[in-house]
């Protein structure tokens, strides 16, 4: 299901941006699978930074980056993503920001909105023309509500002459829907 995963729509939307050879930044690697499809992408020639704070995701992403073959174009980085402008000197093609916990994780441990709001400027900052920086938006219960309203009143005022910014929302689902953001920087 297409719609019922934002996941999907993001990288649908990615496979006719991002190409062989690019430089791309997955912010919070996570569980590591947004790591695989933009090695993919990117091919053996490009280059993937793969962001996180937590030991176990950067152990989790190592292992289904060496199953799926894709090691040799990935750099996993031990740090948080507001960090990305030491590691990466751009220009890169897109960057993939999963707001919230790390799944199967403890919930204390999450993406906090000064950090995110820094990192996605600085992602911002490193896109080439015509790149895209995609934010997904978990949030509700015990996390996320003031991000939320951070992340999203930062997108809100950046430049229209320099960025569009597309934010998705499901108008049928209860319990905090997650929120697919696009921002594309102006060529």
């Amino acid at each position: 299901m297409l719609i019922k995963n934002p996941v999907y729509i993001i990288q649908d939307i990615l496979k006719n941006l991002v190409t062989k050879g690019e430089t791309v930044v997955d912010a919070t690697c996570g569980n590591g699978y947004d790591t695989v499809f933009l090695a993919q992408l990117t091919g053996e020639n490009g280059n993937v930074f793969a962001f996180d704070i937590q030991e176990q995701a950067i152990r989790q992403t190592k292992e289904r980056v060496e199953k799926a073959g894709v090691q040799d174009s990935v750099t996993l980085i031990l740090e948080g993503h507001q960090h990305m402008d030491r590691f990466v000197k751009g220009p890169i093609a897109c960057a993939m920001f999963n707001l919230g916990f790390l799944p199967g994780s403890d919930h204390k441990i999450q993406t906090n909105w000064p950090d995110t709001v820094s990192a996605i400027n600085k992602a911002l900052n490193l896109l080439k023309q015509g790149g895209v920086v995609t934010v997904i938006i978990y949030y509700g219960k015990d996390t996320g509500y003031v991000e939320r309203d951070e992340v999203l009143s930062f997108l809100a005022q950046l430049d229209t002459k320099k960025y569009n910014v597309l934010k998705l929302d499901y108008l049928n689902r209860t319990n905090d829907p997650p929120i697919p953001i696009l921002i594309e920087k102006n060529e």
